[in-house]
């Protein structure tokens, strides 16, 4: 198989040259990386994938290429600079010598002071006198460090006692009659514990410094603003310092504040009390901010055990052959990748999604056994997160498409694994079942190998007996309960497998060798060796010549129709929907199976995968809208849609979601009279008062409709405690007081026995009434009346549910659904609850019953689902109340059990849940542990080993995983069930177990194979068989791949108390786990909420404007392209300037279309023309402002000299400085003259000079052109500041060579600027650029007003060249139905785009997102969304209707781009309408937040003011207006889509029915061409259509039934009228009801068979 894990930037990528790299072992100190591979010449590492060839690199993958590629993270860059930064690196050889240098230069160190020390003590010196002359030598220390030093030595043996030793002089230590000179006390010196890890960091020091030395300058660590606790830390010194005169806080006094901030953190994010330990560790952590970044992709490849078990147990010849398979399945698998998967990004929060260029840069390490020391062939490949695109620009790898490829792609390294296997040595596979699956095994490998190579662990009780005792030796006494949990822990971690030191190939062959021996001897025959390969190679030809051959007979003679609707059914159960990443997935499983493969079967293999593609209804929406040909992927798609945004279903699984919705709104007679209902209903309150209780409205209500509804399907729908079981007991009496049988069904055999106890009624599993009824068995009998009650209906699939109603259906009887579709749903396709709720409707409960506290009962609300109002805080409850912990997975586990056993020890009933198996099973290790240390369970019967590896001891508790109704119990009365609860009371020597069930009482003995493959540890449990269960107490351990359904049902299981606790990964936080899984719910949806969904996304406003804005950046680069060649061809020569004064001193010749041909080649373009584009927007000349920053100097020099490697980045830098002197000239509040538009700044030079005497001024001045310079316009002090902070930037970025010179540049042009002012002018130009700059008043006597006008008038006109702009419209104006804030529109009205195709796609989209505000403006006026209701009400006015849908549309689309929560009831959110910066312009954002407020406002008045003039729209009229548009825009879109534009019918017609089956079966014998197929299928109508049409039926069909209901009732009250007058039998009013039911049931039929469907 193959898995995916992401690989976070950091320290990561030192698992694999550390541990992976070893064998997953700890690679040891003093031992190279090299060393772990000189078996067969493995290196350390790898290179796979095309792009490392195509960049050069080959050999060994060193320890500096992983940290340059996992450790750091760099901006996208060219090839070339990627080539340089892994090129220029240090040879693995020179990377490990000064690793090991320093190492053994702080090995030295620390044995010279070792020598030291004890030469003294062997003196007799007193530890005081020794820490007193170590500190005279160089060594400073006092008494106690003198002591831990003596003490370390000793525990490694490097202690020497007087009695054996004594001090020889200055050189020689005397033992046992020898003396060891200082060099060979050096030399034979063992490192403590703590100098191992400081001489393993001074060579980490060692690496990183020659690393920085070598290594390319693009790579950016990711530094950052430190985490929570630094910040704390920094703020609690700075407090220190002002309590004491500055003085800084001691070693001691850091400590402290360090430990009391560290606490305060740890109690309120994990909500405990920390230990010591636990706080060091909190505090180490999060002392350096946590790498988030995504660095690579860790892909593990796995062959089946029985692959890894030949290849470990074989000769030479076949291990050989075993691995090169593995090699060449691998490489098929990412060579998939980079032609179908691996996609990057590109547009502003990566809108598009484009094609990769090179490939992936690759890393492979291979490894060979399991942490048990098992053979366990596996490689990791490690995939960097760093593509080159299309575009030549490297970027992050899409991982989206890479996880939704996973399953495919493991599917396919199974499959040529497995060819491959074959082809090169001959061996078969056999399909073997485990939990329900296929799984491939080598032909003659048989399970009990298989089992007895896979074993993880040793005694627990016997490990348990060994902390024990030393803790006692250790103590002096034994140990409390508190003390007991964690020795348990202990001896449960110690019965585990540890990372072993790293061993050949060669040592793990003999080893296993010798374990296959000794299995022999326990009578499991394993051959080894080359008897091994011929017994394999033997049993696989008798495996092919017996099975294989017939299969593959079997599988070309079947029709192609057959292997069709078999891979179909297999889609069907395990999900609604499915991607052509699932149907290849699913194929490739299938054909393996039938044990085809790719290289001899490609043809047929093909066939049923192209047949099952066609055959699949697309779901998918065509995506027809014009797009720029640059963004268009290879293969013509368009990059705003996603590779593998195609979706799919089936017939049948739409037709059962059909059936599903007609059954909930098909009338039939009730199971149950009103009358005999109120009769129960009475009964059953009484009962109650009797207790002093009152029956719930919601459980009558819900009762009610079970037992009276006329529909054939009834939905309820309940929360966990809400007494659902009590109101089905209700139902059931009414029911059966009438005649009538309720029969339960439940999705395991435990509910079904709950439903037999509680409700008593006949109940059995789903799965075993289905298959009676389908195998034509009458276990339970079924007849007209009966009443089907299928509980806990979310888990069920909707394939099973249909079923149930074809049996219903058949058998005249009706169905009730009870369930939750908010816990847990059914593995496959499900949701049939939600489905029927959200179609047609169904009963609810909502009181809670279960919860002994009512603050708790509106919590589990709270985590059931969102809110419609207001923020999402499920856990906000759980927190406050401490019902939350966090902490590493090790503590939790502990804290889980210890909660949990002090409330079993309380006599509470008590349950442990966890998300994972691997949890449950160290929580039942623990378990077992601690009730072993208490003589709960006996070890001295010995064990039986369980399922998953555990043992079982007399007295343990155990849970059996698989129904086995031949096993009975309890006399009969029950048998052996999924998720039962034993108790051991006897053990077998052949494996058997007898028990006892913790229910009922009734013991049964379970069958040695039953207990081997379906017995495990019971005491704690997963979530999923946690769910119907209710307890006192409930503990929940969690972790972040738990989803909201999940932490529902761990946290409602207790009646008094539900505690969660939270498993921390490295660098997670508590609130952050949690928010994830907040927000990870309802994933399985089905059909119709597909369709809706996949709709929704294709109408998204908010998305169809991001690619508006997206394509109109294309735009600004051609309309900007004219203007930066004419701006670059205009400048003649460049200036040479002086490098240390910054004066001109000779010029040199420019070619600017040459160097603009460069800037429009270079990867900065884009964002240069962006800046261009802006300064066109504000009036400024876009040529002249290239022109200026391209005559500044030439662009191939930098200071140094270098040539730049992207020309567009250097313009881009100029541009941006003559923006800030641009900027500088509007700031009103800077400069007294600012405030002047230019036309009246021109009348007042006009007037000046008038009234000035003609004479000339009073000074010329120096520098006439002085603006010109380099932020000139900046006032002096501000010019100081900005250069601090430009010097301090240019230490901080020394490495980065391409960011060091446009900060030096930068550096230099305000140096020069500083000089000027100081050495260069004149007072009187001092003066008057300080008036132009605003640093003083115009108060001086050598300025005329007309000067001063006239120097500012210049000023303008050289900084801020303008340009006559297009006309355009003001963003508050309405352009094809939106306004210029929300969509903007000037650069596809731009005169350079007139008549050309980027201007049409510009103008055709705006014109499709107009419609669209006014279709989803009706949507959300008819849905009512709570931020709606500032709006008013829909005015019945069509022209403030359509205001009204405008700018709620509007409105929307802004929330949605901010994800802003549709229960968030503020329109538009204070946030987005507040402007950061009051004194200066607002942005775009600003100014679109502030208006549709505004508009919002303006919208909810002239809303009232229209309600007094005519009543506003209902919401019949507003929901029929929605659909009416909706209904108008599907046709528009089907016919851009080249399909039907609607049907009259809902579903295929018999005819049509009648042709499909006749094209199916003639396909066998006539070649469809796939030009006629795809004709076919668009001349039949989409599947959104079919939905769109089977509602309004439904909702007809109800109008109708509703019309008939009401005539009815009008009858019957004529009558009662007439009774009045003249007295009718009883009879006679029970004929007309009867009669008015049957005028009902035939108007049904006739409308039922007029839709061609059979009820």
């Amino acid at each position: 198989m193959m898995t995916v894990h992401k690989l976070s930037a950091g320290d990561g990528y030192k698992y694999y040259t550390h541990e992976v790299a070893s064998g997953d072992a700890l690679r040891a100190n003093d031992r190279e990386l090299g060393d772990y591979y000189t078996v067969d010449g493995m290196p350390p590492g790898q290179w796979i994938g095309t792009a490392p060839e195509a960049l050069g690199l080959s050999g060994e993958v060193s320890e500096a290429h992983m940290h340059t590629l996992f450790g750091q993270r760099f901006t996208p860059i060219e090839t070339m600079e990627v080539k340089e930064m892994l090129h220029g690196l240090p040879e693995f050889d020179d990377y490990m010598a000064a690793y090991n240098n320093a190492y053994e230069a702080y090995k030295a160190h620390a044995a010279e002071r070792a020598w030291e020390i004890l030469t003294r003590a062997e003196d007799g010196l007193s530890q005081q006198e020794i820490a007193h002359q170590m500190g005279e030598i160089g060594h400073p220390m006092n008494q106690k460090t003198v002591s831990n030093y003596l003490t370390r030595y000793a525990a490694v043996g490097n202690k020497i006692t007087s009695a054996q030793a004594e001090h020889n002089g200055k050189n020689g230590v005397q033992s046992e009659g020898k003396v060891f000179t200082k060099e060979e006390f050096i030399e034979r010196y063992r490192l403590t514990p703590g100098e191992i890890t400081a001489a393993n960091n001074a060579g980490k020091r060692a690496h990183n410094k020659l690393y920085k030395e070598q290594t390319a300058s693009q790579l950016h660590p990711e530094y950052g603003a430190g985490t929570d606790f630094t910040k704390r830390v920094s703020e609690e010194v700075a407090r220190h310092r002002r309590m004491h005169d500055g003085a800084e806080p001691t070693k001691r006094q850091m400590q402290e504040i360090r430990f009391r901030v560290g606490g305060e953190l740890y109690r309120a994010e994990r909500g405990i009390e920390p230990t010591h330990a636990q706080l060091r560790q909190f505090i180490a952590e999060n002392s350096k901010k946590h790498q988030t970044a995504i660095a690579g992709f860790d892909l593990v490849f796995t062959p089946s055990k029985s692959v890894s078990i030949a290849w470990g147990l074989g000769d030479k010849e076949l291990r050989k052959s075993i691995e090169a398979a593995h090699e060449h399945a691998i490489q098929d698998v990412v060579r998939h990748l980079e032609s179908n998967v691996v996609m990057t990004r590109r547009g502003h929060n990566g809108i598009r999604q484009i094609d990769t260029k090179s490939g992936i840069i690759g890393t492979k390490f291979r490894h060979y056994d399991s942490r048990a020391g098992d053979p366990n062939l596996h490689d990791h490949v490690v995939i960097a997160n760093r593509v080159e695109g299309a575009d030549d620009k490297w970027s992050s790898i899409d991982g989206r498409t890479l996880y939704q490829y996973g399953v495919e792609c493991s599917e396919l390294y199974n499959s040529r694994v497995q060819q491959y296997v074959t082809e090169k040595t001959g061996l078969q596979f056999e399909p073997r079942m485990q939990n329900g699956k296929p799984i491939h095994e080598i032909v003659g490998i048989s399970d009990e190998t298989i089992r007895a190579f896979s074993s993880r662990r040793g005694d627990i009780s016997a490990e348990l007996d060994k902390v024990k005792e030393k803790f006692v030796a250790d103590n002096g006494y034994e140990p409390s309960e508190k003390q007991l949990i964690k020795l348990a822990q202990q001896a449960t971690l110690a019965t585990r497998p540890a990372k072993s030191e790293a061993r050949s190939l060669e040592d793990l062959h003999t080893e296993w060798v010798a374990a296959a021996h000794a299995l022999s001897e326990h009578g499991v025959h394993v051959p080894v060796d080359h008897q091994l390969a011929e017994s394999l190679k033997t049993a696989s030809l008798n495996y092919e010549q017996s099975v294989l051959q017939g299969a593959r007979q079997e599988a070309y003679s079947t029709p192609l129709e057959a292997h069709t609707d078999a891979v179909l059914s297999r889609l069907e159960e395990a999900r609604s929907t499915w991607r052509r990443t699932h149907i290849n997935a699913e194929t490739t499983r299938y054909v393996r199976e039938l044990g085809l493969n790719e290289t001899q079967d490609k043809g047929l293999i093909s066939s049923i995968r192209q047949s099952v593609t066609e055959d699949s209804l697309p779901l998918h929406i065509k995506d027809t809208r014009l797009t720029p040909r640059e963004y268009l992927r290879k293969d013509g798609t368009s990059q705003y849609q996603r590779i593998d945004s195609e979706l799919f279903t089936s017939e049948r699984v739409l037709a059962a979601e059909n059936k599903i919705l007609d059954a909930a709104s098909r009338a039939v007679i009730p199971a149950s009279t009103v009358d005999v209902f109120e009769l129960a209903a009475q009964k059953r309150r009484a009962e109650l008062a009797a207790q002093g209780h009152t029956l719930p409205a919601g459980q009558e209500a819900m009762a009610r409709a079970f037992a009276t509804s006329d529909k054939f399907l009834v939905v309820g729908i309940g929360a966990a405690g809400a007494g659902k079981t009590s109101s089905t007991r209700l139902a059931v009496d009414a029911i059966e007081a009438s005649g009538n049988r309720v029969i339960g069904m439940a999705p395991t055999a435990a509910a079904a026995a709950v439903m037999r106890s509680e409700m008593r009624i006949n109940a059995d599993t789903v799965d075993k009434i289905l298959t009676d009824w389908q195998s034509g068995k009458a276990s339970m009998d079924v007849r007209p009346g009966d009443v089907l009650l299928v509980d806990e209906a979310g888990m069920i699939a909707t394939p099973k549910m249909e079923k149930i109603l074809t049996l219903a259906q058949e058998r005249g009887a009706l169905v009730r659904a009870l369930g939750d579709y908010r816990q847990l749903s059914a593995v496959g396709s499900g949701g049939a609850l939600r489905l029927v709720d959200r179609e047609i409707g169904a009963v609810h409960l909502d009181e809670l019953f279960r919860f002994k506290n009512p603050e708790e009962a509106a919590a589990t609300l709270s985590l059931r689902e969102p809110p419609l109002v207001g923020t999402d805080k499920p856990f906000e409850w759980y927190r406050d109340n401490n019902r939350i912990i966090a902490g590493d997975a090790d503590a939790m586990i502990e804290d889980v059990f210890r909660k949990y056993s002090a409330d079993v020890t309380a006599g509470k009933q008590s349950i442990m849940i966890a998300s994972t198996n691997e949890t449950v099973t160290r929580l039942n290790d623990l378990a077992q542990a601690h009730a072993i240390e208490h003589g709960q369970v006996s070890t001295g019967a010995g064990a039986v080993a369980l399922n998953n590896s555990s043992r079982a001891h007399l007295g343990d508790t155990i849970v059996t995983r698989k129904n086995a109704r031949r096993l009975i119990v309890n006399s009969g009365q029950d048998f052996v069930k999924n998720g039962d609860l034993w108790r051991v009371t006897d053990l077998h020597d052949d494996g058997r177990i007898t028990a006892q069930h913790t229910g009922h009482g009734g013991k049964v003995t379970l069958p040695a194979s039953y207990v081997e493959q379906s017995v495990e540890l019971g005491y704690a449990a997963t979530i999923h068989r946690a769910q119907g269960s209710t307890v006192d107490t409930a503990h929940a351990l969690v972790d972040a791949s738990t989803d909201r359904t999940g932490a529902y049902v761990a946290l409602t299981r207790g009646r008094e108390n539900n505690a969660l606790y939270v498993a921390l990964a490295d660098g997670e936080k508590r609130d952050d786990v949690l928010d994830r899984i907040t927000g990870a719910y309802e994933r399985d949806l089905t059909v119709h909420e597909t369709v809706d969904q996949l709709r929704a996304e294709h109408r998204n406003i908010a998305s169809l404007i991001a690619q508006h804005e997206d394509i109109s950046e294309l735009a600004v680069q051609k309309v900007m392209e004219p203007y930066l060649m004419e701006g670059m061809s205009r400048v003649k020569e460049h200036p040479v300037r002086d490098k240390d004064s910054g004066q001109i001193i000779d010029h040199t010749p420019a070619n600017g279309v040459e160097d603009a041909k460069a800037v429009l080649a270079s990867p900065a373009w884009p964002a240069l023309a962006h800046d261009m584009g802006e300064a066109y927007r504000n009036g400024v000349d876009p040529a002249a402002l290239v022109e200026r920053a391209y005559s500044y100097r030439p662009l191939e020099a930098s200071d140094q000299g270098a040539e730049a490697k992207d020309y567009a980045a250097v313009m881009q830098w100029r541009v941006e400085k003559l923006n800030v002197d641009a900027k500088k000239v509007h700031e009103m509040t800077e400069r007294p003259l600012s405030y002047l538009s230019d036309e009246h700044l021109a009348r007042l030079v006009d007037q000046a000079a008038k009234r000035t005497q003609p004479m000339a001024d009073r000074l010329e001045l120096s520098d006439p052109w002085w603006f010109t310079n380099p932020y000139a316009m900046v006032k002096t002090d501000e010019l100081m500041a900005m250069r601090s902070r430009t010097f301090k930037a240019l230490q901080a970025n020394e490495n980065d060579g391409s960011l060091y010179d446009r900060i030096k540049e930068n550096l230099g042009d305000m140096d020069a600027e500083v000089q000027r002012r100081r050495w260069e002018i004149s007072g009187d130009q001092r003066e008057l650029e300080q008036i132009i700059r605003g640093e003083r008043p115009r108060s001086g006597h050598n300025f005329t007003l007309h000067k001063v006008l006239s120097e500012e008038q210049k000023v303008r006109q050289h900084l801020i060249p303008t340009i006559d702009l297009p006309e355009t419209k003001r963003p508050e104006q309405i352009q094809n139905g939106i306004s210029g804030h929300t969509l903007d529109r000037f650069w596809e009205n731009h005169p350079h785009l007139h008549n050309t195709r980027l201007g049409t796609i510009l103008r055709s989209r705006s014109r499709e997102i107009g419609q669209l505000a006014q279709v989803r403006g009706a949507q959300l006026a008819a849905e009512k969304p709570e931020w709606v209701k500032q709006l008013g009400d829909v005015p019945a006015n069509k022209k403030l209707a359509r205001h009204w849908y405008r700018v709620a549309a509007e409105t929307e689309a802004l929330r949605d781009k901010y994800n802003i929560a549709p229960s968030d009831p503020e329109a538009v959110p204070q946030k987005l309408r507040t402007q950061a910066k009051p004194h200066e312009a607002p942005s775009r954002s600003e100014a679109r937040g502030k208006f549709l407020h505004a508009q919002v406002v303006s919208t909810h008045k002239r809303s009232i003011m229209a309600a007094h003039k005519r009543t506003p729209k209902p919401d019949i009229e507003n929901v029929q207006l929605a659909q009416a548009r909706d209904t108008s825009l599907r046709a528009q879109e089907a016919h851009r889509e080249g399909r039907p534009a609607g049907i009259t019918t809902a579903m295929l017609s018999p005819e049509q029915r009648k042709h499909l089956q006749k094209m199916r079966a003639e396909k066998a014998s006539q070649t469809t061409t796939r030009k006629e197929k795809i004709m076919q299928q668009t001349a039949q109508p989409s599947v959104e259509q079919r939905i769109a049409d089977q509602r309004k039926q439904r909702s007809n069909r109800a109008q109708e039934l509703a019309r008939l209901k009401e005539r009815a009732q009008k009858g019957l009250e004529a009558s009662k009228q007439k009774q009045t007058k003249k007295p009718e039998q009883p009879h006679q009013q029970n004929k007309l009801h009867h009669h008015h039911q049957r005028n009902i049931m035939d108007q049904q039929r006739q409308q039922q068979s007029q839709r061609g469907i059979r009820f």
